[in-house]
């Protein structure tokens, strides 16, 4: 029986290990692709990406045949 409990224990420890690894692993490929991102410093942090005219200029815009 304790035989067993160890083997679990160390089966435990060895998947919370592995997954600690894989999440680290993880993080630091984020942490790492966001430091290199070459487009991160293009625009000011507060001005959005994408900016789509109001829907009342894109009305105005489409022929009314349409």
């Amino acid at each position: 029986m304790s035989a067993t409990i160890k083997t679990v224990f160390r089966l435990l420890i060895r998947v919370i290990a592995v997954l600690l690894f894989v999440s680290a692993a993880i993080l630091a490929r984020e942490l790492l692709h966001e430091q290199f991102n070459p487009a991160r410093n293009q625009l000011p942090p507060s001005y959005p990406r994408v900016s789509l005219p109001a829907s009342g200029v894109m009305e105005s815009a489409h022929p009314l045949w349409l």
